[in-house]
This record gives structure tokens, C-alpha cells and sequence, in this order.
């Protein structure tokens, strides 16, 4: 566990404590540049799809995808929402802590971070390390190398970012959580860029008092044999009753 991220891991976010962590944790580790490359990125989806030895490639990767984007994205966006604290997420500094099955488990940063001021007026600034030096070069990596679109990776950050932001409502602050509900709603970054996480998903009111919950991208995760449609998959034209999940 990194000391200065400790006061974020109660409660929920316990599970998190060991998933950033510094170049001396223990475990062993790979350059995360590596799974920028074909061969190591290759070695991964092999690995993670051993039960699908037939299954379809760009469903592999999205679906090893999502345990990536749900062990990084909790412990930084809380680091920055909360702490105000923006991480050292370059990729080319980090190496990354892999399971039996190739399953992303922590990520070891060079150094702590630090403390930064917010930018008036601008929402993304706090959020450049996440978005320009992590995300956009490993998403635009893996989609070169298995095929799919960026949209389906971005969009299965989206959906944790989002998700993970309504989550920190009730531990945050208004001010502090509104830079990142703003990236959420804005769909250019100052610069004039499209915003790659400009709304994520869809609410869809229906019979029921919570609306539904529904991506705007489907992750093809029902391309591999026996899998089911999301529960908030965009394919679906109405939410699953409880307890029914729709299958392909």
C-alpha cells in the first residue's frame, strides 16, 4: 500500500489497499510497456483465455479489459477526487502485477504522486496522468493489436468511471466530486479533442423506480461461447426482470 493513499482503503475500498503500490512490493512484475507490445499482449490473452481456446479474440480483450480498468480506476480516481492527489500513471514507469491467469492485480508506481492545486474552468487537468499518459497509449495499443474498436475499451473505462464516481458521491464532497462528473458531461476537452468518456451510459426510465442503467457501447463480451448479454448491455431493449440475465 502506498502511505499517502492509506486513508482512502475503509470500508469497500479495503480491497484496494494493495492495488497501487510502490516499485518495493514483494511480487513479482512485468514493465507495463510490455503489454503495449504484440507478443506481451498476446502472452496475455492466452493466458486469461484458456478456457476459450476458440473464443473470439476482441471479446478476450475486452472482457481482460474491464479487470484492468476496475483494479486501477477505484484507487485513482478516489486519489484524485478525495486527496487531490495526481499519480504517477506514465506507462512507460509502471510495471504491473499479474495473476495465475494473467489477471491484473496491482500496479507499481515510482513514486506517490503528489498534492495538485485544481484548475478553474478546467476539469480534465487533475485527470491528465489517467487519460493522456495511461489510457489513451495502453486502449490505442490493445486495439491495434486485437482489432477492436478503441470505442468498446474506452467505453468499458467509461463505464467503471462513471460508476465509480456516483460511489464516491457519498464519501466526497460536491466540489470535490464535480470535476469528474463534468468530464463525464463534456464531449470535447478544452483543447477542442473528442472527449473519449463523454457520456459512458444511458438512463432509461421505465415501470420501476430506478431507471435503467444502459451502455451506450456493447463490450462483445457474448461473442465467447456461453456468455451472457450485460445486464446493462445495449443490445438488450429492455432491462433484465430481476434475476433473468438475457442471453446471446
Amino acid at each position: 500500500m502506498i502511505a499517502a493513499l492509506a486513508p482512502l482503503f475503509v470500508g469497500d475500498f479495503t480491497h484496494y489497499r494493495d492495488a497501487l503500490v510502490l516499485r518495493d512490493d514483494a511480487r513479482p512484475s512485468i514493465p507495463l510497456r510490455d503489454l503495449q507490445k504484440h507478443e506481451g499482449f498476446e502472452r496475455v490473452l492466452r493466458e486469461y483465455g484458456v478456457d476459450y481456446p476458440d473464443g473470439d479474440r476482441r471479446a478476450l480483450a475486452s472482457e481482460w479489459s474491464k479487470l484492468y480498468f476496475i483494479r486501477l480506476l477505484p484507487p485513482v480516481l478516489a486519489a484524485a477526487i478525495m486527496l487531490d492527489r495526481r499519480l504517477s500513471l506514465d506507462v512507460d514507469r509502471i510495471e504491473i502485477v499479474l495473476g495465475a491467469r494473467a489477471e491484473p492485480l496491482a500496479f507499481k508506481l515510482p513514486d506517490a504522486g503528489d498534492v495538485c492545486v485544481p484548475t478553474l474552468g478546467d476539469p480534465f487537468a487533475a485527470f491528465v496522468p489517467l487519460l493522456d499518459h495511461h489510457l489513451e497509449p495502453m486502449i490505442n495499443a490493445w486495439a491495434r493489436h486485437s482489432k477492436l474498436s478503441p470505442r468498446v475499451f474506452w467505453s468499458n473505462a467509461g463505464n467503471y468511471f462513471e460508476w465509480l464516481v456516483n460511489a464516491l458521491t457519498a464519501r466526497a464532497s460536491a466540489d470535490q466530486v464535480a470535476p469528474a462528473r463534468a468530464i463525464l458531461a463534456s464531449p470535447h476537452r478544452p483543447d477542442g479533442r473528442p472527449n473519449r468518456l463523454f457520456r459512458p451510459l444511458r438512463y432509461i426510465d421505465q415501470d420501476v423506480n430506478t431507471p435503467w442503467r444502459q451502455r451506450r457501447v456493447c463490450c462483445v463480451r457474448y461473442l465467447l461461447p456461453g456468455m451472457a448479454l450485460c445486464a446493462n448491455c445495449p443490445l438488450c431493449k429492455h432491462a433484465p426482470a430481476p434475476g433473468i440475465v438475457p442471453r446471446a
